[in-house]
């Protein structure tokens, strides 16, 4: 007998819920995001991950109906996990002084168009490695021209319609695999990844000379 469809007959609150504490594959420690804080890296990651999560589920065969619903918030995790890390990358770029920050720039960071915030982490990338492998550029562009095509403000694979009342659907390929499409963005994103470890160090010897500075004045 299936069991009874839960409906809300008692008075809770969605977020104080009985726990069932550290014990739980399903429980979530929350206190330490305030004094500790999250950055756009660690939710990129977050966010890929989650995507991950849901396609590996759908490889195991188990799941009853066709994939077919999953695309468009699998490809918003991906999409959202790629534009947080490529803000990410640019902030690291401007604390790096691989690129100089700028009202373009800021404003770009407010909002949702991953090809102008591509313009900016590739300048910092390619200000980094002036003689790095074009190619990988070039095919990092390409994907991410690929998700700005189908999805430009963000919203596309949020909504059915967009503001002008259209399908959203109207842009998306006929079909898509979607372990080859994890492995097309699990390549960007390492690179990207790699590419904000190189900042990342590169502020940090930045912060010890300026600390070593002060300590002779």
């Amino acid at each position: 007998m299936r069991d009874e469809l839960a409906w809300p007959n008692d008075r809770k609150s969605i977020f104080s819920l009985p726990t069932s504490g550290p014990g739980s594959p399903t429980w979530c420690s929350l206190k330490w995001l305030m004094p500790f804080g999250v950055d756009e890296r660690y939710l990129a990651e977050a966010f890929k991950k989650a995507g991950d999560y849901v396609i590996e589920h759908l490889k195991t065969g188990q799941v009853f109906g066709n994939p077919d619903n999953m695309f468009m918030p699998i490809a918003y995790l991906y999409r959202h996990s790629l534009e947080l890390m490529l803000k990410h990358l640019v902030r690291l770029g401007i604390a790096a002084r691989l690129i100089e920050e700028s009202s373009d720039i800021n404003c770009d960071l407010g909002k949702h168009n991953l090809y102008r915030l591509w313009s900016h982490a590739c300048t910092a990338i390619e200000n980094r490695w002036p003689n790095g492998d074009k190619k990988i550029i070039s095919n990092t562009k390409a994907l991410i021209d690929d998700f700005q095509r189908i999805d430009k403000s963000g919203q596309n694979l949020r909504y059915a319609r967009d503001s002008q009342d259209r399908p959203t659907a109207r842009k998306f390929p006929d079909s898509i695999e979607l372990v080859e499409f994890r492995s097309a963005y699990e390549g960007v994103f390492n690179l990207l990844s790699g590419c904000s470890a190189e900042f990342d160090f590169i502020v940090e010897y930045i912060t010890e000379m300026r600390n070593e500075a002060k300590g002779y004045q």
